[in-house]
């Protein structure tokens, strides 16, 4: 089997579909999971300007499909490739909801940035915490993709016309040509997770703007938790999966939650394994279950069975 884990991202029933597909003819595997992200989620996005607020395009809409398409392939392969759910989502409420349409798990971002442990900078946080509903925006970046973002000083500067580079310093994307470009994104990217938000800003998802202060990841999750378990009481049942199930992904031996939290310097698309874009180590806060995690066993590789 293969080392590497293998979890594409979409944002339709459709590229799920071409995957499997291309995967399985080409290569004889499949994917360990996917990841559908939503149109609500943070950072670039894979949809038009005009589907982002289309509710047929909404999680809510997407996941059921996908899940249904997924588990048409396990049975005529003999697999299991868990659907995981992402954009926008920030209460154990919303896990509670996804998991109930069918995801085996979800990725949740923008909620990490404003705990102590997210190596980001106090003035990149901050800026979370700060941001009103009306502030979080969609922007057009420069590698031809819209984008969701915090509006701030340097966005407004973009609009004017004053942040045009006048040369390429990184060649990181071979199709921006840097005299139509509004701005270098792999500056102001750095720049914003450096604290200076007068030349960067933040991507964030749709309701970052719910962040009120700076919390630790341990706070953050015993609050996701109670947030899940009051919507299964008021609901009065249960979903298959646990939230708060911690295990092992393959040979990795690192432990991920379930829900597959991540926090990483860009807040990018990262999510596992739990602890491999971070400086600190979270078993400081979770040294009781140490013995736990070593006593879980592993999930093998997901392979085609020919």
């Amino acid at each position: 089997g293969f080392k590497t884990k293998m979890a594409p991202i979409v944002s339709s029933v459709k590229s799920a579909k071409v995957i499997l597909k291309y995967w399985d003819r080409r290569h004889n595997a499949t994917a360990d999971m996917i990841i559908i992200e939503g149109p609500k989620a943070g950072g670039h996005l894979g949809y038009k300007n005009n589907q982002i607020g289309d509710e047929s395009y909404s999680l809510e809409h997407i996941v059921p499909e996908v899940v249904r398409v997924v588990k048409k392939y396990e049975d005529e392969n003999h697999c299991q490739i868990p659907v995981i759910a992402a954009g926008g989502l920030h209460t154990g409420k919303d896990i509670y909801r996804l998991m109930n349409l069918g995801a085996a798990a979800v990725q949740m971002g923008s909620i990490f940035v404003t705990t102590e442990e997210c190596d980001a900078s106090l003035a990149f946080k901050q800026t979370y915490i700060d941001a009103s509903e009306k502030d979080i925006e969609i922007i057009t970046s420069p590698v031809g993709m819209p984008g969701r973002a915090i509006s701030g000083e340097f966005i407004k500067s973009v609009k004017s016309g004053r942040e045009r580079p006048s040369r390429c310093s990184f060649h990181c994307i071979r199709t921006c040509d840097y005299t139509k470009s509004p701005y270098c994104i792999i500056k102001a990217l750095y720049n914003a997770a450096k604290g200076n938000m007068k030349k960067g800003y933040a991507f964030a998802g749709a309701n970052a703007f719910l962040a009120k202060k700076i919390t630790t990841v341990k706070e953050t999750i015993d609050l996701l938790k109670l947030e899940f378990q009051k919507a299964v009481k008021k609901e009065g049942k249960k979903t298959k999966n646990k939230p708060d199930r911690i295990t092992f992904m393959g040979k990795f031996r690192r432990p991920v939650i379930s829900v597959y939290v991540r926090c990483s310097r860009f807040v990018s698309r990262i999510h596992l394994p739990f602890l491999s874009c971070m400086k600190y180590s979270f078993l400081k806060e979770y040294a009781k279950l140490k013995q736990f995690l070593i006593s879980l066993p592993s999930i093998s590789k997901t392979r085609i069975k020919t």
